[in-house]
């Protein structure tokens, strides 16, 4: 068993495991080569041969102890009929939807993002037997604002506004969600996936009732369903944004392991959870733009805190273009060379 998997089984170890969210991405030459050959993003997502091998790509360069298969979690919608395209300097621009009748599911698109898997896992177990890989799809909130507002925005006015005003239509689109998300997450676990992620990255626009409703509630559905048929899969969840609420939603929702955003005191976290329930997280990703000095004093804080109880070290939210490669290559030596005072033990 790899660190990443003994750590979210509970197992305090020597060393604390790092991965970072969106590790393959822009700001390496070598992924930026690669997509200049895809016009179209979702194309290169669903190119599995282009997808795999940008996703080892970070493996090569850091120590780091995962890999996350490289997709987006617009991946669904497209899938579901939905014209999805990335334009450069707007986002995501998708058709909008208000009701689910005329979707329909096309399962050889995700078909493409299974092979991607399993050609990494091979991949992974015979050049990196060492290294874990992840899995991961939109939580059901965030995949319907898009699709709702048709487009990304700072506060997803219209799908708020649609979730109040169409609550029928609403509640159909989050079930649609559920039940797709999670038959596309245990898609991914049958291709080899050893973890999966719910990213939920919208989930702090929506007050504590809704938050409940919109956010808690999809989740802990989708992992009963993952669940039922993989008893034993952790599984991270992230709510960014979250603040206060991340309790319940670690809490309630049955997750393995819960992601904190840089917004989030992940002292105060530490204090209140239950030490079952893994913390990931959490420094400031425009640190990383910073002085090595600065990275190395706040993830030094980061690894202090946790150091009595299994964590994994990540960002509070994905490497930005731009990040300098020698920065990145620091943060993961800082962590891969903390001296831990506390020996193995499980808690679990």
């Amino acid at each position: 068993m790899n660190l990443i998997l003994k750590t979210i089984n509970g197992i305090k170890n020597t060393q604390v495991p790092i991965w970072l969210m969106r590790q393959a991405g822009r700001y390496l030459p070598e992924y930026r080569k690669i997509r200049e050959n895809f016009p179209s993003f979702i194309d290169f997502c669903l190119t599995p041969e282009a997808a795999s091998e940008v996703t080892i790509q970070p493996l090569k360069r850091f120590n780091l102890d995962a890999a996350i298969i490289f997709s987006d979690i617009l991946i669904l919608p497209h899938a579901l009929g939905l014209k999805v395209d990335f334009q450069e300097g707007k986002g995501p621009i998708l058709d909008k939807i208000e009701r689910t009748k005329d979707l329909k599911l096309n399962k050889k698109a995700l078909q493409k993002v299974y092979k991607a898997i399993d050609i990494t896992r091979a991949i992974l177990e015979k050049d990196f037997p060492e290294k874990a890989l992840i899995g991961f799809a939109g939580a059901p909130w965030t995949v319907a604002c898009y699709m709702i507002e048709g487009k990304g925005s700072k506060d997803f006015l219209d799908a708020r506004k649609f979730c109040y005003t169409n609550k029928k239509d609403f509640e159909d689109i989050i079930e649609l969600l559920i039940e797709k998300t999670s038959e596309h997450l245990i898609g991914q676990i049958n291709a080899g996936v050893k973890i999966v992620k719910i990213f939920d990255s919208w989930a702090g626009i929506l007050p504590p009732e809704l938050f409940e409703k919109f956010v808690i509630e999809p989740t802990k559905k989708i992992v009963d369903n993952i669940r039922s048929e993989y008893k034993d899969i952790p599984i991270i969840g992230f709510a960014k944004g979250s603040g206060s609420m991340n309790l319940d939603y670690a809490k309630k929702t049955g997750i393995s392991c819960v992601a904190v955003d840089h917004n989030t005191k992940i002292s105060w976290m530490k204090e209140n959870l239950d030490e079952k329930i893994i913390l990931q997280g959490n420094l400031d990703n425009v640190l990383l733009f910073s002085d090595k000095n600065d990275i190395e004093m706040e993830a030094k804080k980061i690894l202090d805190t946790l150091s009595d109880r299994p964590f994994i070290f990540n960002l509070g939210h994905g490497v930005l273009p731009g990040t300098p490669i020698e920065n990145v290559e620091h943060l993961v030596n800082v962590v891969k060379n903390y001296e831990k005072c506390i020996k193995t033990k499980k808690i679990k």
